[in-house]
């Protein structure tokens, strides 16, 4: 498909996905330009696969990113949590171009980071392994009853407007920093991957390449 139709086909597949999300959450209130944002991530990603860049951690994106809209409509924030986490350590080692097994600390601090970028990068990292670990820091005199309460709480946490739009607003921040990293230090290597379809690069990216 030349870059002349492909654009619109990415557009069409945008508005479908969303109405079918829609659809099978029509008792909860989505955010349209949250669903939109990280659908656009998971066509970037299918396409980087497609082309061969990166496939291995592309791959593993495409799914992350697909799975992120799926937890958060489900309301499931351990699980959101998960993804987030897993999407900020594969992005983490296609930017620096990783392929040995080296912490989150040592991916950031390999990728060149600006500090303050840095800092936000780490700090929702800690936050995701917070939310997912949090029973790890039980008293020994907390019961079984006492821990399982704190899950459901814990859980619970994203039924609320407030929490869920902060969590959300925190991930859109995160994944743009990621990305736009990403698009700076590897920006020829883009080009080429995208070639004639510089438009769709920048359209699914928030980019001005």
């Amino acid at each position: 498909m030349n870059n002349i139709s492909y654009l619109p086909f990415i557009k069409g597949e945008l508005k479908s996905s969303i109405d079918y999300i829609r659809k099978e959450f029509n008792d909860f209130e989505v955010d349209s330009s949250f669903l939109s944002f990280n659908l656009k991530k998971a066509i970037f990603f299918k396409l980087l696969a497609t082309k061969g860049y990166d496939k291995e951690h592309s791959i593993i994106l495409v799914s992350e990113f697909l799975y992120l809209i799926k937890y958060y409509c489900s309301r499931d924030y351990r699980a959101f949590s998960l993804s987030e986490r897993t999407i900020i350590e594969n992005l983490l080692k296609i930017i620096t171009k990783s392929n040995t097994r080296e912490s989150t600390t040592e991916l950031i601090a390999k990728a060149n980071l600006p500090d303050t970028k840095k800092s936000q990068v780490m700090s929702i990292f800690k936050e995701d392994s917070n939310i997912i670990h949090h029973s790890l820091l039980f008293k020994d005199s907390d019961t079984i009853s006492i821990l399982l309460s704190d899950v459901f709480k814990k859980s619970s946490e994203f039924t609320i407007t407030d929490k869920r739009n902060t969590v959300i607003r925190k991930n859109l921040n995160v994944i743009n920093i990621l990305i736009h990293h990403l698009i700076l230090t590897s920006e020829n290597e883009l080009r080429l991957a995208f070639s004639r379809e510089i438009d769709v690069l920048n359209f699914l990216t928030n980019s001005k390449i």
